[in-house]
């Protein structure tokens, strides 16, 4: 005995491919379909599946097995588009993020080592306040991550300018014969971190700044 299955996908490359495809009852069938597509420069992107009959009702991944024992079908579902200019910007200024923390984090070892109290002031300042941007953003301003749709350098580059404008004050309340330290480090650190903290608490970021670039 045969039965029918339907696959159903607006756009991308399913396997099998679009239509009705005939089975032997019992079949095990495995459809799968790419995660992203582009058309005309924009980006879209698989979220899964929805299904009647055999197949599971819904699912997430771009991958399913199951049995098929009865006439079904399985719809790719699709979310976008994602301009892929603005795709491009954001992931470069997701890598700038982390180049420049890989750098002040780099250049405050090396003036720590040089017992150079200012800069390892300032610098540990900026990676504070850095580091708290990156968190508040669940990591999203390092990792390249399509569902954040905020402006990513500019939160960034806020983090290191508050941090570290922070860490500058923090070494000019010291005495001018401050000695280089762990602690005098983590202080400023502390203090970048801190400050940028209460920036956002005062003037939180705006939740329309959360929004995808318009894809017209």
């Amino acid at each position: 005995m045969t039965v029918k299955l339907e696959i159903i996908s607006p756009r991308g490359d399913p396997n099998p491919s679009q239509g009705y495809k005939t089975y032997n009852q019992g079949d095990q069938i495995v459809c799968t379909v790419s995660s992203s597509v582009t058309e005309n420069s924009k980006v879209w992107t698989c979220k899964g599946w929805t299904g009647t009959g055999s197949v599971p009702s819904n699912g997430q991944g771009t991958s399913v097995t199951f049995p098929l024992t009865q006439d079904s079908t399985i719809t790719w579902n699709w979310e976008g588009p994602t301009n892929l200019s603005w795709y491009k910007t954001a992931v470069a200024a997701q890598v700038a993020t982390a180049i420049a923390f890989a750098l002040i984090s780099g250049v405050g070892a090396v003036a720590y080592l040089l017992k150079d109290v200012a800069i390892s002031a300032i610098l540990a300042g900026a990676v504070g306040g850095l580091l708290h941007e990156i968190v508040q953003s669940g990591g999203k301003y390092v990792l390249p991550n399509t569902d954040d749709k905020g402006n990513f350098c500019l939160g960034g580059l806020i983090g290191m300018v508050t941090g570290g404008l922070a860490g500058l004050i923090y070494y000019a309340g010291l005495s001018a014969t401050a000695g280089m330290s762990a602690q005098l480090v983590i202080q400023a650190f502390l203090a970048g971190l801190a400050v940028k903290g209460v920036a956002d608490a005062v003037n939180p970021p705006s939740s329309s700044s959360s929004k995808q670039p318009s894809s017209s």
